[in-house]
């Protein structure tokens, strides 16, 4: 057996004479300064490209709330796999405006039974950075999920308005 195989090999199995491995590496340490170069480039776009949530809005962001209106909402209820209520408003956003919006913050109020009162106040995030800008002219649908609304609503869809905007 020991004469089909050979003598082992004195300087270890990974050398150059018992090893094609060597190549592998060279290829790699070759290619991987332009792998560090692409993946920072990709970084430092990507973080351009972020907005700061936490930043104020500037008049010229609070001055184009009313280029952004919601229509055509409309409520539904549901029962999820718990058997509990779910409610969901279906609406679209529309920008009216010549600006790209980045982010959307809309503040909904739920009314009692004779429309005078408040009795529920959440906001929605229809556009965000997560997904795709709102462009000048464009009309997108979305929803939101309410799983807890109070006994006395009016089953009407919520007031809704725009309370901030991101370019």
């Amino acid at each position: 057996m020991q004469g089909r195989i050979g003598k082992a090999d004195p300087k270890g199995p990974f050398t150059k004479r018992s090893c094609t491995i060597e190549p592998a590496w060279r290829q790699l340490c070759s290619r991987l300064p332009f792998a560090l170069v692409a993946m920072c480039g990709f970084l430092a776009c990507g973080r351009a490209r972020r907005i700061s949530l936490n930043s104020a809005t500037t008049p010229q962001e609070q001055a184009y709330l009313p280029m952004i209106e919601v229509t055509g909402a409309k409520m539904m209820a549901a029962r999820n796999f718990l058997g509990d209520r779910i409610v969901t408003m279906d609406a679209e956003i529309v920008n009216h405006g010549q600006k790209t919006v980045r982010y959307v913050e809309l503040q909904l109020e739920f009314m009692d039974l004779y429309g005078t009162k408040v009795v529920l106040q959440t906001h929605a995030f229809p556009v965000t950075p997560e997904g795709p800008p709102l462009r000048p002219g464009e009309a997108r649908n979305f929803s939101v999920s309410f799983e807890q609304v109070p006994p006395d609503w009016n089953q009407a869809p919520p007031r809704t308005k725009p309370v901030r905007v991101i370019f």
